[in-house]
């Protein structure tokens, strides 16, 4: 018998080992045995690649193996699911995907931005920071239920840069993108970020071992501590900073009550829990936030709905933004009176029968005879007592719309509200005192809530009577108690028989609703309600302490980046900062220098007081007009060198006419233009002390201070004419 002719390939058995360009040619197939992957040399356009066959990712299809992992994407065989209900899942959560697609399209647009100026510059500073901003509280949707779209349209942006012909020829550009790319990726996937790499030095030493250097060493080590010790500092309660700010913790609690709310009241087809999370907002505990904090709260509220509707488990987006309604039309005064509460019978419930549904109706029917009644027994019984009876009248409702949610619906939640309510604080808020008859408000309404128990079981079926007895007692139990600590925990709502896809989702979303919620208030209301911004806070420290230590470390009396620091204060964007906030912002700033002075590396304190002296002078008041004489030491071997010296003495003499030059430019190409000739001075001079700075100690940290300061955030500070007319 003959013997059969084998044909073999070029192969490899080691894992995801590929062929180079040179190791096959055009037409030729390697094979890697381990990952079942074939291998051609290709020729697109004259850009030769090497390209893999079989095994590929294909849209569509997934597969499942049984030696796949947990995690994998299904894409490829050599990254199967491990079970076929992972596929299911994944390709359930793609078909009801849903985003937003103008935040994906800035966002990819900043990425981009980032990894261009980091493939110019030869930095990744870039790269970090736009993988970074995964890490806030507001990304935790991006990071958990969106991470696989987000990974892969990442990477498409990636192959869309290094596609680009200059890129795609220039091999240090091409590295510089993909490197960005994946510093993206690691630290959007939960890796760390790398350390900060400069192509050049942000200032040249004058000396690597001299007593400068090490004090400035020091501070640049212990930036972050000193940054947080400030912050702790300012949110120190005891420091009385942050009086008349917003209370962060109850915006949070706030923001899972409600987001709570809508869950029971999708599920349960009612509209108790959203309005009853409407109406808290309408009593006396919550008037400064129905005046000053109002906007902010609709538009916290709005966000959160957001946040919801966005969730891949919610389909119901109509039904969430009406329920979310009932809680804002309170607030901004759309709805003025309390409306009926409806209870209807949940389609599919198993407990939702008999006699709780009897007692229930029984409740809502007799709801206003059983108001006139406790109004009646304080009548007899506390004749001289003085109160509010249409407060009281009000307060009993609810009660009673209370245990009509917890008898027909399960738990205790509507009871608890009822409770708490009577509490602000931990303080009571019923009138503790007592008049000449010896009556007080605290015992009128205990002994008027015992009446009511017993008004309530004549109407409701004798099976339901215990129940409903039991949850008024919570209520009498807190009002004798004086405190809340006796309350039960709260009990959710019974769901036997009904589908909870929804309201399963969005329990599972509190927490990262009320995270998100906090950042997106922090971002865009700090100023509005009063507080500080914390994150611009820890970046100013930041730009001080660099300041300090960059003046430190070229020594002698150098001051151009403290002076620089302390000018920032004097733009019209810190105007809050300089009135507002002054004080608190100058202690803020002592508080950061007394710590730098304790680091045991610092030893020129003096130098140290001088320089933080120089933004003091501007917070307080001393200093009113912009520093604009800068002390320039030429030490070390890079400032003397190449000419800097001779190129800055130039630069220094002709300042004056330079910023004169510029004004008469505009004067002469545009003579209709109006502009504050004052303001382009200072920052035409501003511009030439930062040039100055990186001609001297080499980088381009000072001018992209200068550059930096025509924004704030990413907002142009300039009217569209000025920008054009700068240029």
């Amino acid at each position: 018998m003959a013997t059969r002719k084998k044909i073999l390939l070029p192969r490899s058995s080691i894992p995801g080992r590929a062929p180079t360009l040179n190791e096959i040619d055009f037409g030729e197939i390697a094979i890697n045995t381990h990952d079942g992957k074939a291998y051609i040399k290709r020729d697109r356009d004259g850009e030769f690649s090497i390209q893999s066959i079989g095994g590929e990712e294909t849209d569509n299809v997934y597969y499942v193996s049984k030696s796949g992992n947990l995690g994998n994407d299904g894409k490829s065989l050599g990254n199967a699911f491990a079970t076929l209900d992972s596929a299911v899942a994944t390709v359930y959560t793609k078909q009801s995907f849903k985003f937003d697609s103008t935040t994906c399209q800035r966002d990819l647009h900043l990425i981009m931005d980032g990894v261009r100026y980091d493939m110019a510059l030869g930095t990744n500073y870039g790269a970090i920071t736009a993988g970074q901003s995964y890490k806030r509280g507001n990304a935790i949707k991006v990071t958990s239920e969106q991470l696989y779209q987000t990974r892969r349209s990442i990477n498409e942006e990636r192959l869309g840069m290094v596609s680009v012909p200059t890129v795609k020829t220039n091999t240090t550009a091409k590295t510089r993108v993909q490197s960005g790319f994946d510093e993206i990726i690691e630290i959007l996937i939960g890796g760390e970020a790398s350390a900060l790499e400069y192509e050049t030095p942000i200032i040249q030493a004058d000396s690597p071992t001299n007593e400068s250097t090490a004090s400035a060493q020091a501070i640049i080590s212990n930036k972050e501590s000193i940054q947080d010790a400030v912050l702790d500092y300012i949110n120190d309660p005891t420091n009385n900073f942050l009086t008349g700010s917003y209370d962060a913790t109850v915006c949070s609690r706030d923001v899972g009550l409600i987001v709570n709310a809508v869950a029971r009241d999708l599920l349960l087809g009612t509209d108790y829990n959203t309005t009853t999370a409407g109406w808290a907002y309408n009593r006396a505990s919550s008037a400064y936030v129905l005046s000053d904090q109002k906007d902010a709260t609709v538009a916290a509220i709005n966000f959160a709905k957001k946040y919801i509707t966005d969730l891949a488990g919610v389909t119901s987006d109509t039904d969430v933004e009406n329920l979310f309604k009932n809680v804002t039309d309170v607030i901004e005064a759309v709805q003025t009176v309390y409306p009926a509460i409806t209870y209807p019978t949940t389609s599919g419930s198993t407990y939702q029968v008999g006699d709780r549904v009897t007692a229930a109706t029984a409740l809502q029917t007799d709801r206003q005879t059983l108001i006139d009644g406790t109004i009646s027994f304080i009548a007899g019984q506390y004749p001289g007592l003085g109160y509010d009876e249409t407060k009281c009248r009000r307060d009993v409702g609810y009660i009673l719309d209370g245990l009509t949610h917890d008898i027909k619906y399960g738990g205790n939640v509507g009871t608890r509200i009822n409770a708490l309510a009577y509490f602000s604080n931990g303080a009571n808020q019923l009138g503790s005192g007592v008049n000449s008859l010896g009556e007080s408000e605290t015992d009128a309404s205990v002994d008027a809530y015992t009446d009511l128990k017993l008004r309530i079981n004549a109407v409701v079926p004798a099976s339901q009577q215990s129940p409903l007895g039991s949850l008024v007692d919570e209520i009498i139990g807190v009002l004798n108690a004086g405190n809340t600590s006796g309350l039960s925990a709260e009990i959710e709502i019974d769901t036997g028989g009904l589908t909870t896809t929804e309201f399963d989702a969005i329990q599972a979303a509190v927490v990262g609703a009320q995270n998100a919620t906090i950042d997106y208030v922090n971002e865009y209301f700090a100023t509005e309600l009063g507080g500080y911004d914390a994150g611009k806070c820890a970046r100013d420290v930041g730009l001080i302490l660099d300041a300090v230590s960059r003046d430190i470390i070229i020594g002698g009396t150098t001051d151009y980046w403290s002076k620089t620091a302390a000018n920032s204060y004097l733009r019209a964007n810190s105007a809050y900062v300089l009135s507002d906030q002054k004080q608190a912002t100058i202690e803020a700033v002592t508080f950061a220098r007394d710590l730098t002075k304790d680091l045991a590396g610092v030893t020129s304190d003096a130098r140290v007081d001088t320089l933080f002296e120089y933004v003091i002078d501007v917070l307080d008041g001393t200093t009113t007009s912009p520093w604009t004489s800068y002390a320039y030491e030429i030490n070390g071997t890079y400032a003397s060198s190449g000419g800097r010296q001779a190129q800055r003495d130039s630069i220094l003499a002709g300042r004056a006419s330079l910023i004169s030059d510029v004004s008469g430019y505009i004067d002469v190409n545009y003579p209709g233009f109006a502009f504050d000739q004052t303001a382009c001075d200072r920052d035409t001079g501003f511009i030439i002390d930062a040039i100055i700075a990186d001609l001297t100690y080499g980088g381009n940290t000072a001018t992209r201070q200068a550059a930096l300061a025509y924004f704030v955030g990413t907002k142009n500070q300039l009217g569209a004419n000025e920008t054009s007319i700068t240029v």
